[in-house]
């Protein structure tokens, strides 16, 4: 009963998430991770404007998804999407100009980390980045992340490519040089321990890059894949 009725209290904060409101503490969890912070994120994705929190929900995912439904169930909104998959849950919705993406993931039996995005119609989709540098034909562009404001912008380019990671690093290599980066020698990243950090990190098998130009900086993880190669390219401007 407490766990139901804490869910509904964290369904109304979740729904009534487009006012970008702060987490009530009650609901979030006081552990010192990542996902506990409720500061809003704004970024584009493929060009599109999205406002972006994420943090951690002290309850159940199916509790908290299911009392997320109840809570839409009576909003005059339209239909509610809801599709679960192996590893998380997503929810979405439109509420006028505004679509609201919700994406839950199991921490353990009493935690769940929630992911949420809103993305206001009246927007404008600006134009997509292009990378600075050439890539042969058989990268494959996924998506581009921007986040910041000019001239401090940080993009996050992911490709797919179908050569193996020692064509991909000799064609980057050579790409970049052309382009007029200055380039570091590659290297073998080292994998952190997942009790030091939650945070993704790149694996003994995957290759970094290095480059500079001017007042930008970039690095490229080459990760090795079944198909082929993963590849992204980080790029940034030097701080003031």
């Amino acid at each position: 009963m407490l766990n139901r009725s804490r869910g509904r209290a964290a369904a109304r904060w979740l729904a009534s998430f487009i006012s970008l409101a702060i987490v009530p503490p009650t609901i979030v969890s006081a552990e010192s991770q990542p996902a506990a912070e409720a500061a809003t994120l704004k970024f584009r994705v493929n060009g599109v404007p999205l406002h972006a929190k994420a943090i951690r929900v002290s309850l159940p995912q199916q509790v908290l998804t299911e009392a997320l439904l109840r809570e839409w169930s009576t909003a005059a909104a339209g239909p509610s999407l809801h599709v679960e998959t192996s590893a998380r849950t997503i929810l979405g919705r439109q509420v006028g100009f505004l679509h609201e993406t919700i994406t839950l993931k199991v921490i353990d039996a009493g935690h769940t980390e929630v992911h949420m995005a809103v993305r206001d119609l009246r927007q404008p989709v600006a134009p997509q980045p292009r990378l600075p540098f050439t890539v042969p034909r058989s990268f494959a562009l996924l998506s581009v992340v921007e986040q910041g404001s000019e001239p401090m912008v940080a993009q996050t380019f992911s490709l797919a490519a179908r050569d193996t990671a020692s064509s991909v690093i000799k064609a980057v290599d050579g790409a970049l040089r052309t382009a007029g980066w200055s380039v570091s020698p590659a290297f073998r990243a080292q994998t952190t321990p997942q009790s030091q950090s939650r945070a993704p990190r790149p694996t003994p098998a995957d290759v970094v890059l290095w480059a500079s130009r001017n007042d930008r900086q970039l690095q490229v993880v080459i990760v090795p894949s079944s198909q082929g190669s993963t590849v992204i390219v980080q790029v940034s401007a030097h701080a003031p």
